[in-house]
């Protein structure tokens, strides 16, 4: 289940990418197993964190118990979590202007509520989501611009996507479910340090071939 189509999207590319990697290290029986447990532990790991803790100044952190969590994110974590232990150095590009849009979206939800400027902000900022969905496939590096890339190594990456937005979560409300991505952050972290441990020489060679 996902918020919307733009969500479903996102999580999709994300999940052909990085899963289609993933996939042709580990293999597809062991990518599915992992894939669907970093989904599963994701989401109950925000159900016990939203539910202990999500009560205060802690409903800004954990999230509200109230609230629905949907979405793959906390699974696509997992995969981010993986590379982030197999292949630390290997550069990956984060894209940050839809992500910018959705911050503003919400925090202009909560300064012009009831403002009729609030509505045309959204149809402008909703364009610009579609126009960088497409940039983002241009071969044109002066059209791929528009969305924002920064180029980071995997081992940043889960870091600069989660860490800000709790920060920010805790004076904005946002539509995102940071704890379900930590949760899913632990599991790949987990897993790629078994992996580091039960497949040294692979592993090394892994990460030397992507370095």
């Amino acid at each position: 289940m996902h918020a919307n189509l733009a969500h479903l999207f996102f999580n999709m590319i994300s999940l052909f990418f990085v899963g289609n990697f993933i996939e042709k290290i580990i293999g597809k029986k062991r990518f599915i197993w992992f894939y669907l447990t970093s989904g599963l532990f994701a989401g109950i790991f925000l159900c016990l964190l939203s539910g202990f803790f999500g009560f205060g100044i802690g409903e800004k952190i954990f999230g509200s118990p109230s609230l629905m969590g949907v979405g793959a994110s906390g699974a696509i974590f997992g995969l981010l979590g993986l590379l982030a232990v197999l292949i630390p150095n290997k550069k990956i590009f984060l894209i940050v202007g839809p992500l910018l849009a959705i911050v503003v979206q919400s925090v202009a939800q909560t300064l012009l509520a009831g403002n009729p400027v609030l509505s045309i902000l959204d149809f402008l900022l909703n364009i610009y989501i579609l126009i960088s969905i497409f940039t983002i496939f241009s071969f044109n590096s002066k059209i791929r611009v528009i969305s924002l890339p920064i180029e980071l190594p995997f081992w940043l990456l889960p870091i600069v996507a989660i860490v800000p937005l709790v920060i920010l979560g805790i004076f904005v409300e946002l539509p995102i479910g940071n704890m379900a991505h930590l949760g899913g952050l632990i599991v790949g972290l987990c897993f790629g340090f078994y992996l580091r441990k039960k497949y040294k020489n692979k592993t090394k060679y892994i990460s030397r071939v992507f370095k």
